[in-house]
């Protein structure tokens, strides 16, 4: 018991100190003449909690056996100097000379507990940033929606007028043009046309954001389509000082169903990628 590094502790029946070890002293700072014949309940329970540790006492001498007995607790002790810190206790019950004695074996868990509560502090910052990171999260997706939304609200007033001009560029087509009326008519065509794209490219965008992306299907005849945008991808690569030729495969089928403007996308993307 001299070399122990727990306070061990005996107790007679009426809850006075009998031993005391070496470790018991370093850790309450009672010396084993100091103590010896002492209550020690008296000296070493705070005083919330004497009253029960007696009544403990009054029981356990009846037969031997308590809550505490035979169990390890954690609890709170002072020691000489008056500072309160937390002690685990193991309690066991033995017979002398026909009365119940006690002996505890005491830890001092300080560091324990410390541990502990840095671990449960960590643990609350850590939900905590989980939780703030959830929040921004949402927003986040809030902000996207919003932002997806927007685009594709915009995209689809800007087609609106777009296509109105190229209607009306088509319309002046018809009419009665000089050459250099007809060059910038073209020319107008032609941006018109690169801008109508580009507003369809944010437009797709911003519906698989929203996850309003949606693919028609429709009828359409492939030869008008082809027809009709292929004056626009051999102008860009007209620019390029580049031929460009369209042909399809006699045996595919000229009346489908299907998106015709992801068609041309797709294909546009393709060919302008390529003249670039």
């Amino acid at each position: 018991s001299t070399s122990a590094l727990d306070a061990i502790i005996m107790m007679d029946h009426s809850g006075d100190v009998v031993f005391w070890n070496p470790a018991a002293q370093k850790m309450l700072g009672y010396t084993e003449m100091e103590i010896i014949g002492k209550n020690l309940h008296d000296v070493l329970a705070p005083g919330r909690f004497r009253s029960d540790y007696r009544r403990g006492i009054e029981g356990f001498n009846k037969n031997g056996s308590g809550r505490a007995i035979g169990r390890i607790l954690e609890l709170e002790a002072l020691r000489q100097d008056g500072t309160e810190f937390p002690i685990e206790i193991a309690l066991a019950a033995l017979q002398r000379n026909g009365a119940w004695w006690a002996i505890a074996i005491v830890r001092d868990i300080t560091e324990r507990r410390q541990t502990q509560k840095e671990l449960l502090q960590s643990k609350q910052e850590l939900e905590n940033a989980i939780r703030h990171a959830e929040r921004l999260a949402i927003d986040a997706q809030r902000a996207n929606s919003a932002k997806s939304d927007f685009l594709a609200n915009m995209s689809h007033e800007i087609r609106t007028p777009m296509n109105g001009i190229i209607g009306m560029a088509d319309l002046l087509g018809e009419t009665t043009l000089s050459c250099d009326q007809r060059e910038y008519l073209s020319s107008i065509r032609k941006s018109a046309d690169t801008m109508l794209l580009i507003i369809n490219d944010i437009l797709d965008f911003s519906k698989i954001e929203a996850g309003r992306m949606r693919i028609e299907r429709e009828s359409f005849d492939l030869d008008v389509m082809m027809d009709e945008w292929n004056d626009f991808l051999a102008i860009q690569a007209q620019e390029k000082h580049i031929e460009y030729l369209c042909r399809i495969d006699p045996d595919t089928p000229a009346n489908l169903i299907g998106d015709p403007l992801r068609i041309r996308q797709i294909l546009t993307n393709y060919v302008t990628n390529a003249v670039k």
